[in-house]
């Protein structure tokens, strides 16, 4: 993997598609530290993602991760694992293409329904899907989604096994 000034790798891509077990690893391999922005989120918070959706609203969420990606730049040598939309909300794309390396783990709908399961009722934007309806729904946010995930500056088609490998 070619060298990237501040060593800051930001993995995007739709909820579930790997960023944060493959991110950890990758990070491992790297002898880099790993952040999972949510986590940093909910510890910050002192609530889970889906409570702060509840209770504040999406909007505060959205501002909230704002400022916790943007503490990232203090770090170097860091892989960090951002949430599905991230990338999609104020700069965020723009200013991690700027401060870092951004990798879109880019998988088909079918992937991520594998992958989901019956998780739905962890995740707040599923919390009302069907499971039935979890294709649609997924075509649909990922259609909106990956204009913002194209802008990466490097795309690995999921599931891979590892992403040192396959950068």
């Amino acid at each position: 993997m070619t060298s990237h000034s501040n060593h800051r790798i930001y993995l995007v891509g739709m909820m579930s598609v790997g960023k944060t077990s493959l991110g950890k690893q990758l990070a491992s391999q790297l002898h880099y530290s790993f952040i999972d922005l949510d986590k940093q989120i909910e510890m910050k918070a002192g609530a889970s993602i889906s409570e702060l959706f509840e209770n504040e609203g999406e909007l505060f969420f959205r501002e909230m991760e704002k400022a916790v990606l943007h503490e990232t730049a203090s770090r170097d040598h860091v892989v960090i694992a951002t949430g599905g939309g991230t990338p999609c909300f104020y700069d965020n794309m723009e200013w991690m293409n700027q401060v870092g390396k951004t990798v879109y783990l880019k998988a088909t709908v079918a992937f991520l329904c594998s992958r989901l399961g019956g998780t739905n009722h962890k995740r707040p934007l599923l919390v009302n899907v069907p499971p039935n309806e979890l294709p649609t729904f997924l075509t649909n946010l990922l259609e909106a989604r990956e204009p913002y995930y194209n802008r990466s500056q490097v795309t690995i088609q999921m599931p891979v096994k590892s992403l040192v490998q396959a950068l």
